[in-house]
């Protein structure tokens, strides 16, 4: 018996990110549309009906929380989609609201192939959240690629390619004291390298990303941009073969 082609909406402003998710899912029987905003995604949820709403909270501009609650509000345009929010970090609080907006799966980012596979699979069945601690290459591609170690490799040597413009936006947003930007690339950038296994460049962005979470811009937070350039120059060089 043939299986339905589900219909799945991704909003992640991340490239890297969207990659890493459609190449999770491409061997899946799914049709899956990818949104950088807000806007692009409320225009897609207009045009089309989906079984899945899968997005990140942290967006520039509009948020995702603040696209769940647009879009709770609208039953006819959400229909039967399942919403499920993906985030590096979720407290307490953000839990409770997410769960009151109907909320199906809340996924620690970044979340595994298996847990995206089995998610859109098997409906809401419970997948542990991967652990976090790395130590080789295979137990990364084992943990988060499912065993797949050419996919891993497609995902590596595209991320070892987008490095180079971030660290162009890293030094501007340095030269500019811009403490907003700075942190979205240090957020992007944290979950990227704790897909690939680098662990210390992964902990200098999340460092990172944590001096920056105010507006005010630090020398503290110029000096472990300069860290964490240091490890992504070497991994934009360091390319797998």
């Amino acid at each position: 018996m043939a299986v339905l082609s589900q219909q799945v909406l991704l909003l992640e402003d991340d490239p890297l990110m969207q990659r890493f998710v459609s190449l999770a899912l491409e061997d899946e029987p799914l049709e899956l549309t990818c949104c950088s905003s807000v806007s692009q995604a409320m225009q897609a949820i207009e045009q089309h009906a989906f079984d899945w709403i899968l997005t990140d909270l942290m967006l520039p501009g509009e948020s995702g929380l603040h696209f769940i609650e647009k879009i709770s509000l609208m039953p006819e345009l959400l229909g039967p989609a399942r919403i499920v929010a993906l985030s590096a970090g979720i407290d307490l609080v953000m839990q409770d609201r997410l769960t009151e907006l109907g909320v199906k799966r809340q996924l620690l980012k970044p979340v595994s192939v298996k847990v995206l596979q089995e998610l859109l699979r098997s409906g809401l069945e419970h997948a542990e959240p991967p652990d976090r601690t790395l130590s080789t290459c295979s137990t990364v591609i084992e943990t988060y690629f499912g065993g797949q170690a050419d996919l891993y490799e497609k995902f590596s040597q595209q991320s070892r390619l987008q490095f180079a413009q971030d660290i162009y936006d890293g030094e501007r947003a340095v030269q500019e004291k811009n403490s907003a930007a700075l942190h979205n690339n240090a957020h992007s950038l944290k979950s990227v390298l704790l897909l690939l296994g680098e662990a210390n460049a992964h902990q200098c962005a999340e460092t990172l990303e944590n001096l920056t979470g105010s507006a005010d811009f630090s020398t503290q937070a110029a000096q472990e941009w300069q860290k964490l350039k240091n490890h992504l120059i070497v991994l934009a060089v360091d390319q797998p073969h």
